[in-house]
């Protein structure tokens, strides 16, 4: 049922065309944030127009990403809230879907559950940059780890190997940032800067580097044929959580992250790079 703009969503009048054609939308702010809706609707009406476009593209993102709409949960007001206010300055497709995702992962129907709220701090503590870049490290490791068929216990940092890294030509990595000419003539910083960032929040493991192709295989004894240099990363629980968090599948185990059955799509429009295993990669021989 369509409602008409500037009628109730959840029993809340919300004046404003902009704000009326976000709760008319199918009746997706209500249907999406539950019971939320009442308290969340009465602070959008201080928003502007544009505000409102862009906090329904979050809200839409996230509808996509839920099961069962009519399924009685809801969104808790804190989280829902932090969500579309943050979402309402954003125009990046890939903070978008973070933000969609989180929103999505945190509807519940237990009254008392706001785990979301922490994984929304996280993301508005990062950039632009560094969220997309995160999503590169993790759906290009989900994809080499799905192609390779190894799974790693990520729950516990000492079982994995220290083979079991990431490796991304830095060329692939560079493409997948889609910089403009002015971003370009500043990318390695920009990049070294998001790495650092991730490492700083616990998003990649601490044991990283980005470095030529010569001292790769110096330092890893394996080859990768990438002359533009190469980005090795590892994974580590919060990043695996966030990531899992971000597809709108924040309920499922960690293990999830690297096993086939699980319904992750990873396969959209966003950025993506040539990944391997660290444990695939051909071994350096002595002389080589």
């Amino acid at each position: 049922m369509e409602l008409d703009p500037g009628q109730v969503a959840g029993g809340t009048f919300v004046a404003g065309v902009a704000v009326g054609r976000l709760l008319a939308k199918d009746g997706i702010f209500a249907r999406v944030l539950g019971p939320s809706a009442d308290s969340v609707g009465n602070a959008l009406q201080r928003w502007t127009d544009a505000r409102i476009e862009n906090a329904t593209r979050v809200l839409e993102n996230a509808a996509g990403k839920i099961a069962d709409l009519d399924d009685g949960g809801r969104i808790p007001s804190r989280v829902a809230y932090h969500v579309l206010d943050e979402g309402s300055f954003c125009d990046d497709d890939v903070m978008v879907e973070y933000l969609g995702g989180v929103l999505a992962s945190g509807r519940t129907t237990v009254t008392r559950d706001d785990r979301g709220a922490k994984w929304v701090q996280v993301v508005t503590q990062l950039s632009a940059y560094d969220v997309r870049l995160h999503y590169l490290f993790y759906a290009s490791a989900r994809r080499a780890l799905i192609r390779s068929g190894r799974r790693y216990n990520w729950r516990v940092r000492p079982d994995v190997p220290e083979l079991a890294f990431i490796a991304l030509p830095y060329s692939d990595v560079v493409e997948a940032m889609e910089f403009n000419e002015s971003e370009m003539e500043r990318g390695n910083d920009l990049v070294g800067e998001s790495v650092w960032t991730l490492v700083r929040h616990d998003l990649i493991d601490h044991n990283f580097f980005l470095t030529s192709e010569a001292d790769f295989q110096r330092q890893t004894t394996r080859f990768l044929n990438s002359p533009s240099g190469v980005v090795r990363v590892t994974p580590s629980v919060n990043g695996i959580r966030l990531f899992l968090n971000a597809l709108g599948r924040g309920a499922l185990p960690i293990d999830a992250f690297d096993d086939p059955e699980a319904d992750l799509n990873v396969d959209g429009e966003f950025p993506r790079s040539e990944a391997y295993i660290g444990e695939d990669l051909p071994e350096l021989v002595q002389g080589d």
